[in-house]
């Protein structure tokens, strides 16, 4: 359990920080997570939990770690895996987006604005797949679209942290005062 403990305080910290700690140790370590008995072990007590998706969150983990490693296409088959598996009730976010999050840092656009559209099918109101998807748009040169996206981000972003770098990253980019991503 010690290592389950020190796993989950990796993902919940007191400052916010979400999984920014264990993204650290990823990003000093690429491999260090494909045997991290820890990954497994937090995923075996949370599905004893009865949380769905045994196994999501070490996928996401050892993509992540994966694309850091310059392992590209290892990276989007472990995305993929990974959201095989119904969303965990606890953490949902980043992983709902990790594929179409990988798919526009590697420059293919087209597909990242396909995966942002079908997590937005879902769930229309997930601010961040507006946000990835309106910069997919942008760096497809459609800039018209891409501002009608951040304008629905601003809108399902409207009561969210105000100061936030999305909001002022969005506010920027309808000012037109901001380059391209």
């Amino acid at each position: 359990l010690g290592a389950t403990r020190s796993w989950e305080q990796g993902l919940q910290t007191p400052d916010g920080a979400g999984w920014a700690p264990a993204r650290s140790r990823i990003d000093a370590d690429p491999d260090s997570w494909k045997n991290d008995p820890s990954v497994w072990e937090a995923n075996r007590i949370y599905a004893g939990r009865g949380a769905r998706g045994e196994g999501r969150l070490a996928l996401f983990h050892s993509g992540y770690a994966a694309m850091r490693a310059g392992k590209s296409e290892e990276a989007l088959n472990l995305y993929r895996r990974a959201l095989r598996f119904r969303p965990l009730a606890w953490y949902v976010e980043p992983l709902e987006t990790c594929l179409a999050d990988a798919l526009f840092e590697l420059g293919r656009y087209e597909e990242a604005v396909e995966e942002y559209r079908r997590i937005l099918g879902i769930n229309p109101n997930y601010a961040r797949a507006r946000l990835g998807l309106a910069r997919s748009i942008e760096s497809l040169g459609r800039e018209d679209e891409a501002r009608a996206e951040y304008e629905r981000f601003v809108r399902v972003w409207k009561d969210a942290d105000r100061d936030g770098w999305d909001l002022m990253f969005v506010r920027k980019r309808l000012a037109g005062s901001a380059r391209r991503p």
